[in-house]
């Protein structure tokens, strides 16, 4: 079954018409959580939204990273990714 002219085509969560992006649903998801993440803190944020990882914003972090690695010319994601790294707490160890 073939699709047709301009049918979005997603491979992976990867939408590859004209240029590779990460699906819509993703990005807006990202945006939208950064957002509150700036408004309310992590920690607000996380007791906002009842989320139960201890890693969450290393997983935010994750996907920012998804969206970056899936569009370089996506330049917002790049203040966004430095404002949450930023927020990373300094591990005990040194590398």
């Amino acid at each position: 079954m073939s699709q047709r002219d301009g049918a979005r085509k997603i491979i992976t969560g990867i939408v590859v018409n004209e240029k590779m992006q990460a699906v819509r649903y993703v990005q807006r998801e990202f945006r939208k959580n950064v957002y509150f993440i700036k408004k309310y803190g992590v920690d607000g944020h996380i007791r906002r939204i009842g989320e139960k990882r201890k890693n969450y914003l290393l997983h935010i972090i994750g996907v920012g990273e998804f969206i970056r690695w899936a569009d370089r010319t996506n330049t917002k994601i790049l203040d966004d990714l430095a404002f949450l790294k930023g927020l990373r707490k300094p591990s005990s160890r040194s590398e």
